[in-house]
């Protein structure tokens, strides 16, 4: 397998001694991802272009395709476990299968595929419900929070710098490698994912796909006149407060100078005051 020629870069391969369990995307279902009537989860992502969440490695676009031929290797289906089980000689990773995935396919920057249920999954498990029943109805009602984790076997390709050594990065931590897949053994339901980083199935790439749908055969002035409408109705509904006037700070005046009484002037002493009291006295008519 020419890895190093197809991505176009100096690398030192690190051949696959282990099967890896490559936890991958939060379960994306909706109620349309998800067909009750035939029991399948539709359109779920298991693998996603970039870096994983851990720093383990990270995936290319080949590897996504590696991906998908290894999906075709399995004609009637990849297993899907509940969980992941590393022994596989035991009971409870017997018990843990709930079907198979199919119809891998690239979509973007990820890897889809659906989930078609067993009806073993759909046996009561001492819940009071199935794991079938329970998944399909929290991937309707919460599909982001818990995930699709590959088991798999891949080959760690590291980029080599001019004098042959591990690229690292600006603080001197080699960079991850490429995982180029080239063996799949499951693909499990977890709680968390870690080979993807965000665009799964989820509201935003469902209103996308409606909006596609809706003007797919319209003019940019048709979008534009829905756009407006759209914006009336939103206004119509959730309509704006009006915002109270702010009034205007008082301007402040200078303060007025205090008026202040001119200081009397030294009279006169004791004796003058007397006389000066006897004489209003007497006109005054008091004697």
């Amino acid at each position: 397998m020419s890895t190093a020629v197809e991505l176009k870069e100096e690398f030192e391969i690190e051949k696959a001694t282990e099967t890896d369990m490559l936890r991958a995307a939060p379960v994306p279902a909706s109620p349309v991802g998800v067909d009750r009537e035939n029991k399948i989860i539709r359109g779920r992502v298991v693998a996603q272009l970039g870096a994983f969440k851990t720093g383990r490695g990270e995936f290319t676009e080949d590897s996504l395709r590696a991906i998908v031929k290894l999906y075709k290797q399995h004609p009637e289906g990849v297993p899907a476990n509940y969980g992941h089980h590393s022994d596989t000689g035991a009971a409870e990773t017997l018990d843990a299968f709930i079907g198979v995935d199919k119809n891998a396919r690239i979509d973007g920057d990820k890897v889809r595929a659906d989930l078609h249920l067993n009806p073993v999954a759909f046996l009561p498990d001492g819940t009071g419900s199935s794991r079938g029943e329970r998944l399909m109805l929290r991937a309707e009602s919460a599909p982001t929070s818990f995930g699709s984790s590959l088991v798999l076997g891949a080959d760690k390709l590291y980029r080599l710098d001019n004098r042959s050594r591990r690229k690292t990065d600006e603080n001197g931590n080699v960079l991850p490698p490429v995982w180029m897949p080239n063996m799949l053994r499951s693909s499990d339901v977890v709680a968390v994912g870690d080979a993807v980083h965000g665009g799964f199935l989820s509201a935003e790439d469902q209103l996308n796909a409606k909006i596609e749908e809706l003007f797919a055969d319209s003019t940019r002035e048709e979008i534009e006149t829905a756009l407006s409408a759209i914006r009336k109705y939103l206004d119509g509904r959730f309509p704006v407060e009006q915002l109270e006037a702010t009034p205007e700070p008082p301007v402040e005046q200078p303060a007025a100078e205090a008026k202040t009484e001119p200081e009397a002037e030294p009279c006169c002493d004791d004796e003058t005051l007397r006389l000066r009291w006897k004489n209003k006295v007497r006109k005054a008519g008091v004697n």
